[in-house]
């Protein structure tokens, strides 16, 4: 009987080990998920002052003189191009992760088009159509909101798979 309770115990003990042992590469490959999601932010947080110290400029002036505005706009996509290359390049191990690293890509992407769209209004003010250029800056923020709701569910999930 005390063979039997013996090697009950080993196999239990087994089993538990392979788990932890098992869990903790998963739970690393989402870490480095969130890592790199996480990477860019203070770059991130310097390229949105910059922008939006330019977009005042560029109000100020009567909207005339974009290029200031349009040279921040092309350093923030760069900034998300690496950012999404970078998550891209990690794999999840977990399903939380998977979704997570999938969400991620998707706030990059809506954070993309929303810089597309501020890129396009602010030509259209540069041109003098006011109506076009509001529409669209309107849109950009539309995205903008959309993409940081993405963005804060996958830190979540990144958070609880990791």
């Amino acid at each position: 009987m005390r063979s039997f309770a013996a090697a009950f115990v080993v196999i239990v003990l087994s089993a538990l080990a392979s788990l932890v042992i098992g869990e903790a590469p998963a739970r690393a490959a989402d870490a480095d998920v969130r890592r790199a999601f996480l990477a860019n932010d203070p770059e991130f947080a310097r390229a949105g002052k910059v922008f939006r110290r330019e977009l005042r400029d560029f109000q100020d002036r009567g909207y005339k003189r974009p290029a200031p505005v349009l040279t921040a706009i092309r350093k923030t996509r760069k900034l998300i191009a690496e950012t999404r290359a970078a998550v891209e390049a990690e794999e999840s191990s977990s399903d939380k992760g998977a979704e997570a690293r999938k969400l991620a890509i998707e706030s990059l992407d809506l954070f993309d088009r929303s810089e597309g769209a501020t890129k396009r209004g602010t030509n259209a003010l540069a041109q003098g159509k006011r109506k076009a250029g509001f529409r669209l800056f309107d849109r950009a923020n539309a995205l903008f909101r959309q993409a940081g709701r993405k963005s804060r569910r996958a830190d979540t999930l990144l958070k609880q798979a990791t």
